[in-house]
């Protein structure tokens, strides 16, 4: 399959390296507070998010990155945003996902 982005999308496999949560709730309370997928570095690594305009309005190369719900040091409305995970794992297997995040306060 091409994806809109030209990169070739893999089917994606149960034994996947990311875990990638679709709602978190950056409220203070402490409790799924940040955006980020978690798993196995891999060879290379990019998330975008994007609002509903297309902006993007965070990214990341570091695994380790992740999103507050902040966009330019302001509070993001809640509601669904669009992410786009390329990674890369050995042997150079391309991983995309794309995919939808719920933010919720």
């Amino acid at each position: 399959l091409q994806a809109p982005f030209g990169d070739v999308i893999l089917k994606e496999e149960c034994s996947s390296l990311l875990f990638i949560p679709n709602t978190f709730t950056p409220d203070g309370d402490g409790s799924n507070e940040v955006f980020k997928a978690t798993g196995s570095p891999g060879l290379e690594f990019h998330m975008v998010i994007f609002n509903r305009w297309g902006q993007v309005i965070f990214e990341s190369y570091d695994i380790n990155g992740y999103w507050d719900g902040t966009y330019n040091n302001l509070q993001c409305q809640e509601g669904v945003y669009v992410y786009r995970v390329r990674h890369i794992t050995p042997p150079n297997k391309l991983n995309l996902f794309i995919g939808h995040v719920t933010l919720l306060r």
